[in-house]
């Protein structure tokens, strides 16, 4: 195994993760997209830049509900190549159950994690689906 160097970036709440591999390791890209309905976003999408097995990323982004107070519901599709949902998975930190209330600014982080075990994925792309549910 090579040398691995990481750097940390920080800007206000959103840390990036960027991640220098000097050494055959496989590392993959996306910039991905975000689809809402019933609230509005003030990313439409992300450069999650390049990780490497094992490493992940933040990234936060702000949502802010239309007509009536809401909870939110998140989902991933269009995965390309579909074998790269079994790899890379996406989280956050809303608290399922949580009622927004309308034309309030909410700051959310999603969270993308590279499984260690990666294979046969070197680029891929995919939808974030934010949903807003009365």
């Amino acid at each position: 195994m090579g040398n691995l160097t990481k750097f940390i970036i920080a800007t206000g709440v959103v840390i990036v993760a960027v991640v220098i591999l000097l050494v055959a390791t496989t590392t993959i890209s996306n910039i991905g997209r975000i689809k809402t309905l019933g609230i509005e976003c003030d990313t439409r999408t992300i450069d999650w830049g390049e990780l490497a097995g094992g490493y992940g990323a933040n990234y936060t982004i702000q949502v802010k509900v239309l007509d009536s107070s809401a909870n939110l519901t998140l989902s991933t599709e269009n995965w390309n190549p579909a074998t790269a949902a079994d790899y890379i998975h996406l989280s956050w930190d809303y608290v399922d159950g949580t009622i927004l209330q309308p034309q309030v600014w909410t700051p959310i982080t999603l969270t993308l994690t590279v499984d260690e075990n990666i294979t046969g994925v070197s680029n891929y792309s995919f939808d974030i689906v934010i949903v807003a549910e009365a």
